[in-house]
């Protein structure tokens, strides 16, 4: 057998983009064939005509959120490091450092809506008209989307989408993008920022949004960071549902306010820049806050008999 578990990095993540697309049509597949017995000839007919329900929809990108990011990030850590709590770094967090996450994604909203203003929006020459007008539709449609999926009424759909825009994202989306993907890039290129920044550029290009890609960009960053300096996974995931909760949360505050206007639409004027400034610099120290926090705590847990962070505390 091809000892995987000691290839190269490189080859890890080639390994890692493979699994993907393979694990997404297993999983949608066995998804569908399951759902044979309650209607799925109909479900199947409806998705190769492009008419799926509302509810059909639903069900798909369940599908795809486990296929695309939770099981091949639990198949690369298995076969990587042969076990998925080491491999995904699903270490015992702290509840200062799990706070500190939920503060720092808070308090770098300013910023991140400073980079969602007309003037961080990407301008291509007229020869690229092309490309900037599909990337429009592109934008368009993923709004669209989300609007259908957001704008529910009842306990029962606002549970299941607290799990599907929420909890499965920021929990999926984690264990690949810093839990596999990230580490790799960081043992590939031996410089850790480098990975945090390019894990960060793939994790807001692969959202398809190109108008917003520079807010993503910068969140995408700084979930790596929690990761680099917080050495847990949970860290980034606390970040990560913070700000899709937040997200929720408004959305359905101006649909509550606010019910002519689509809060996905909204233009919102940039925030001024001495809060922009603020949000920076409690961005950096917070940040800097976490890494002192854990290595502190590294440091403690080497000089007891306890296990260290790095020799395996893991849930």
């Amino acid at each position: 057998m091809f000892p995987v578990k000691n290839s190269p990095p490189f080859l890890q993540l080639l390994i890692l983009l493979l699994l993907m697309p393979v694990s997404v049509f297993v999983v949608s597949l066995a998804g569908i064939l399951l759902l044979l017995p309650f209607g799925g000839a109909e479900f199947w007919e409806a998705w190769m005509q492009g008419q799926l329900s509302l509810a059909q929809l639903k069900y798909l990108q369940l599908l795809q959120s486990a296929g695309l990011f939770i099981v091949p990030a639990l198949l690369a850590a298995q076969l990587f490091s042969g076990s998925v709590s080491r491999g995904l770094h699903f270490m015992r967090p702290s509840a200062r450092g799990l706070l500190l996450a939920m503060v720092l994604i808070l308090g770098a909203q300013p910023l991140v809506l400073w980079l969602a203003s007309d003037a961080w929006q990407p301008t291509l020459p007229e020869s690229l008209q092309g490309l900037s007008q599909w990337m429009q539709r592109s934008e368009e449609a993923v709004n669209k989307t989300i609007y259908r999926f957001l704008d529910t009424r009842g306990l029962p759909p606002l549970l299941f989408n607290l799990l599907l825009m929420v909890v499965l994202p920021a929990l999926g989306e984690e264990m690949l993008f810093r839990g596999s993907l990230q580490p790799m890039l960081q043992r590939w290129l031996s410089k850790p920022h480098a990975a945090v920044w390019l894990t960060a550029f793939l994790f807001s290009a692969m959202h398809l949004q190109f108008l917003t890609f520079f807010p993503r960009l910068l969140l995408g960053a700084l979930l790596g960071y929690l990761l680099l300096y917080g050495k847990s996974l949970w860290y980034p995931i606390a970040g990560h549902f913070t700000n899709n909760l937040l997200a929720l949360v408004l959305f359905h505050y101006y649909r509550l306010t606010q019910p002519e206007v689509n809060p996905l639409s909204m233009e919102q004027s940039p925030p001024m820049l001495w809060l922009v400034t603020l949000s920076m610099a409690l961005s950096l120290l917070v940040l800097l806050a976490l890494k002192k926090h854990t290595e502190k705590h590294q440091s403690a847990s080497e000089n007891s008999s306890a296990p260290s962070l790095s020799e395996g505390r893991y849930t």
